[in-house]
This record gives C-alpha cells, structure tokens and sequence, in this order.
C-alpha cells in the first residue's frame, strides 16, 4: 500500500524550511554537554519512550509525495496521509484497526478485488490483528517504528546548532537498506535541554540516479492520545475474498 510506506528523509538544515530556518554554529550544548554522539542519541530515544506518545509531521518529495499527519503512542494512534492519489485515514487501538482509503490502495493493500476495493473506497473498513495487512496498518501507525527509520545508525556525529534561534543538537548517521542504494543519510535533531527529546528528522535516499527526502517534525511528546473508532466500518473478513 504505497500511502503507507513513509520514507523519511533529508539534512536538517536542507529540512529546516519545514522545521524552523537557517542553521549557525558555536550555541550552548546545554544538556548534551561532554556527552558522545551515540550517547545523546540513546538518551533522546530513552526520554522518547518513556515520554510516551508524540505528534508527528512528515513530508516526503521523490518518487513518492506524500503528507502525513498524527498522534501516537505504545498503544496505538491515528495518522491522515495526503498524496496526489487521495488521502488514506488511518487508526489502530491495540489489535484492532481501522483505514479510509481509495481504491487502488484497498485493492494493493488490503487485497480486495477490484470490484470489492471499488464499493468501498473511502469508507471505513476495520480489521483484527489476524489479518494479514494488520502489521503493514500498525506500522503506519507505530510509535517505535516511526522513531527506528528516523534513528541514525553507522558512524556518528554530533553538531550543535542554532536553528532560527533555537539550540539543537544534530546526529548524523546512516540508514540500512534491504536494496541496493547510493547513499542513505540519517540525522536527527534533538533538544539541548531535559528530557532530551527528538524534534526532527531527515533522510535522504539516492539509488538509480533518483533521490527521496523526506522531512519529520515531532512534538506534544507526552501528549495522550484518544483514538475514537468509527462508526459504521465494515469488517474486512465480510468484504475480503475467500
């Protein structure tokens, strides 16, 4: 289901168009004082969990445009993505999910005939956890996942800067690809004061002369989120084929 593969993406200062502005150098390391690159990384990704749930925006430009917005948390959460084929809605509470979509992506992604995808487009359809498009649906969704494909990994470094007035610290790293790729590069922005928390993350991926960016921006960390099921969703068991 493509609406649900979120490639993330982009250099925080190329990002910073999204999340804030231009970046400066030499501020204040403030908390991240004396302290590695994987050290506040670790740290960021330990306040991230116990936090709890997170807002999230993320923009991706490439072979794929797409817009996505919302809330999650360990539980569960909701997302609206936006691309030129429509928008996709999506919830999951525990082991129970739910998506609005267009047709192609029912028929791609939940595996609906073409005559069942086209009944149902944009309508609610909820499925349980034993359906085999469960996991794919829970990932868009997913707090640990969300913050795993933004999380550089390889060697890492550390910058702390000023962004349109704010300190942030910035590690860099790499991403790991299952198909061969020109390069993959990972950064993340975090605060500069506790709880050290992600704000913001880019990847950029380049393969077959083609690069994808995306841009995340994270925030209400701690928020609760209450995800209200739909009225009305048709289970996908009753409209999915034998």
């Amino acid at each position: 289901m493509h609406t649900m593969r979120r490639l993330r993406v982009i250099s925080l200062c190329v990002v910073s168009s999204i999340v804030m502005a231009a970046c400066s150098s030499s501020p204040s390391p403030g908390a991240l004082a004396g302290k590695s690159a994987g050290t506040v990384l670790r740290l960021a990704l330990r306040d991230a969990r116990a936090a709890g749930s997170m807002h999230f925006s993320i923009q991706t430009k490439g072979g794929v445009q797409q817009d996505a917005i919302g809330e999650i948390s360990s539980q569960g959460g909701e997302a609206v993505m936006t691309s030129s084929n429509g928008v996709t809605r999506i919830l999951v509470m525990g082991k129970t999910g739910y998506i609005e979509s267009d047709a192609m992506d029912l028929q791609a992604g939940m595996g609906l005939s073409v005559t069942a995808a086209a009944a149902n487009a944009n309508k609610w359809i909820t499925l349980t956890s034993a359906a085999a498009a469960f996991p794919q649906l829970a990932n868009s969704v997913s707090f640990t996942s969300t913050l795993d494909e933004f999380t550089p990994g390889g060697k890492l470094s550390l910058a702390v800067s000023t962004i349109a007035g704010h300190t942030v610290g910035l590690i860099e790293g790499t991403g790991t690809a299952t198909q061969a790729v020109t390069s993959y590069e990972v950064e993340m922005a975090v605060t500069t004061t506790s709880p050290v928390l992600p704000l913001a993350g880019g990847v950029r991926i380049s393969a077959n002369g083609k690069t994808v960016t995306q841009a995340a921006i994270f925030d209400q960390w701690g928020k609760r989120v209450t995800v209200k099921p739909p009225t009305g969703a048709v289970p996908l068991a009753d409209i999915a084929p034998k």
